[in-house]
């Protein structure tokens, strides 16, 4: 068993994540490629049920935002910012290019478009973003940025929490289904180069609102065209063919893949006590 890996041997973007630890006086990294037997399906089934612990607990996590792969890095030069500078009977005064765009940054980089990704922002306490303009910092505060300007976003507060969902119940007080249903709908439309990963990726995000809600998280339900289907009347009543009201049902499609195509996905975490009924079966509509 190897007890080392040169650092020289490692790709470019894990080698700035080393030298990213370094600085910040942290005496460990993880990193689930390295971390995770790759292509090893046992491996994989044991470390998935552990992104809970991994990410709550870390110090931080470091979000190569600004990288496209493992051998690109994240640490490289920069765009100088363009900035002007006026002459005042007060002294000089430099007016600089805004450049503070989190939602473009890092919410529409590539890395936020990976299914593993959501439950990693979720869980983790603290963040930082390594975009190609600036580096951001979140946490349970707000998000910083580089240029010292504090950022809010209610939307992405939910992501942000770093106690997550407890701060993000004030902002869906009183309604449970639409804080997992905003979570679902965000999930659905991230790519996974693995299909089967789907209900995985989330695995840890589930397993936290469950508890949060005191409930169970059940996976793998499947969507069959043959079974009942529902409409929706209003913002929170919800009837099926007959006119019997159901009260709550959760549709998932998954977006990722080709149209039509609906497979068993592990986004339906249904919380027992809040919803019912619980079926086996369910049509996307």
């Amino acid at each position: 068993m190897k007890k080392n890996i040169p650092y020289r041997a490692l790709p470019k973007t894990f080698q700035d994540a080393v030298t990213v630890t370094r600085a910040l006086g942290v005496p460990y990294l993880w990193i689930d490629s390295l971390c995770i037997i790759q292509e090893d399906e046992k491996d994989w089934e044991t470390e998935a049920i552990r992104m809970e612990e991994v990410f709550s607990f870390a110090y931080c996590t470091i979000a190569a935002s600004r990288g496209t792969s493992s051998l690109s890095g994240f640490l490289g030069k920069r765009k100088p910012r363009a900035y002007a500078k006026i002459q005042t009977s007060g002294g000089p005064l430099y007016l600089a290019e805004a450049i503070d765009d989190f939602h473009a940054d890092v919410e529409q980089s590539e890395l936020s478009k990976r299914g593993w990704v959501l439950q990693e922002r979720a869980l983790s306490c603290r963040t930082i973003y390594f975009t190609a303009t600036q580096i951001y910092w979140e946490c349970g505060q707000g998000i910083c940025c580089e240029t010292l300007v504090a950022l809010r976003n209610p939307q992405s507060h939910v992501l942000s929490d770093s106690n997550f969902p407890i701060s993000s119940l004030k902002y869906h007080t009183n309604d449970l289904i639409r804080l997992v249903q905003h979570i679902n709908q965000t999930y659905s439309k991230l790519h996974l180069t693995v299909a089967t990963d789907r209900s995985k990726a989330i695995l840890g995000l589930q397993s936290r609102l469950a508890r949060a809600f005191e409930s169970k998280a059940c996976y793998d339900y499947s969507f069959d065209q043959n079974c009942w289907k529902c409409i929706v009347v209003g913002k929170d009543k919800v009837v099926n063919e007959d006119g019997e009201i159901v009260h709550y049902v959760l549709l998932v499609r998954s977006v990722s893949f080709a149209p039509q195509t609906y497979e068993r996905v592990g986004v339906g975490a249904l919380l027992e006590g809040h919803i019912s009924p619980a079926t086996e079966s369910i049509s996307v509509i």
